[in-house]
């Protein structure tokens, strides 16, 4: 089991804090989205991508 910790709607200066604390790198920044729904559909097509591979 695994835990990945995603990020949406962050505002600029809360952006800026995590950029100065190296959390973004930690996270990444295909962990960082616009918006909840980008977010959900991004899990979503990783687990649709993980599933294809294991059938």
């Amino acid at each position: 089991m695994s835990i990945t910790l995603v990020l949406s709607d962050v505002v600029q200066p809360v952006m800026n804090e995590l950029d100065r604390d190296g959390i973004t790198k930690m996270i990444g920044k295909d962990g960082i989205f616009e918006s909840v729904y980008d977010a959900i559909e991004a899990y979503k097509n990783a687990t649709d991508s993980s599933r294809q591979l294991k059938t």
